[in-house]
């Protein structure tokens, strides 16, 4: 039941990293600002490099584990419906 709601923060962590993609495509011809390159520069070393690995672990971790946990019951589920 929790993995339900965990699918949901799931698909908008993977939304966000193309509208991020898009934020820096948009920022990159405005590097010459200071602001702009700064924000330009943080955007594309998360979405690159460290928040896309990690969520990608975190849920196949999150899956994993829920499937795990699921096949412990997969039993008297089935004999439910026999």
């Amino acid at each position: 039941m929790y993995f339900n709601y965990n699918v949901g923060s799931m698909i908008i962590s993977y939304l966000a990293f193309p509208v991020l993609a898009l934020l820096a495509a948009i920022l990159k011809p405005l590097r010459k600002f200071k602001l702009c390159n700064w924000l330009y520069l943080k955007i594309t070393g998360q979405i690159f490099w460290n928040t896309t690995i990690k969520t990608i672990t975190e849920t196949y971790t999150i899956v994993v584990m829920c499937v795990a946990i699921n096949t412990l019951n997969v039993s008297n589920h089935f004999t439910n419906f026999i």
